[in-house]
């Protein structure tokens, strides 16, 4: 999963890979260290491939619960 970033810095620990049953479901979370970053894996790596795995880079909204 690094490689696929390339050039965009992502540490191991920020990539969380979702399981059901003890098997991967094809759906991940990355935490990157800056919202530039997050904008130029978006632009970069959307809709590229893994292997013969599709990649959909989406930006989630995340809400906090103080609004």
């Amino acid at each position: 999963m690094i490689e696929f970033f390339g050039d965009i810095k992502v540490e191991e620990d920020n990539i969380h890979l979702e399981q059901r049953f003890g098997r991967k479901t094809g759906t991940g979370l990355v935490f990157l260290e800056s919202e530039d970053l997050v904008q130029k894996a978006r632009d970069e790596l959307n809709r590229q491939y893994i292997g013969s795995r599709y990649v959909d880079v989406l930006i989630p909204r995340i809400e906090t619960g103080d609004e």
